[in-house]
């Protein structure tokens, strides 16, 4: 048997993602013309609205991070750091050369910021990388011809699953030690 211990919306939700921490959920409600990302604790508390998002491209847009939710600003290539709980706000990346961004991944000393770029028209997605105080985003090299769909960064660096477009439709796993260094 399914025990429930709290609903948390009643909305359909979408983009679903666990906090740091394991005691909150954070979600996208709405549709592709208002759409809203809200948290909530997983006892049972009352989802908060914490922003509006585009949902351009229809990728995921957000992600948390330690020191708080990255989410897409205005502005294409733009990203902002929110803090959860006072809904503070800084600027991670103001603007830049590339748009259709997705999956941000902050870095954990918060210096760094690699999105996912969606490529429409068969080209395979990339990664970007935009390093605080540079003010330009720089293409991360991997396996041509692919997809990055899962990438985390920890101890032992930056670690992607590629989704190779050739027949099976494999996946590889691929590793950077650092920021900029080769895949």
């Amino acid at each position: 048997t399914v025990r429930v211990l709290a609903q948390f919306t009643n909305a359909t939700p979408f983009h679903l993602r666990w906090a740091p921490d394991g005691r909150r959920l954070g979600f996208i409600v709405g549709d592709s013309a208002h759409s809203e990302l809200e948290i909530t604790d997983i006892d049972g508390v009352a989802p908060v609205r914490v922003a509006l998002v585009d949902l351009e491209g229809g990728r995921p847009p957000w992600s948390w991070a330690p020191q708080g939710i990255v989410l897409p600003d205005s502005e294409p290539g733009s990203y902002r750091l929110i803090d959860p709980d006072t809904r503070s706000q800084r600027v991670l990346a103001a603007g830049g050369s590339i748009s259709r961004t997705y999956t941000p991944l902050l870095s954990p000393d918060g210096q760094t910021l690699i999105v996912a770029r969606w490529r429409p028209w068969g080209f395979a997605n990339d990664l970007w990388l935009h390093a605080a105080g540079t003010g330009r985003w720089m293409p991360l090299t991997y396996t041509g011809g692919s997809d990055p769909d899962l990438v985390r960064w920890d101890q032992r660096g930056i670690t992607a699953a590629i989704h190779l477009y050739q027949p099976g439709q494999r996946y590889e796993i691929a590793r950077s030690p650092a920021a900029g260094a080769p895949f």
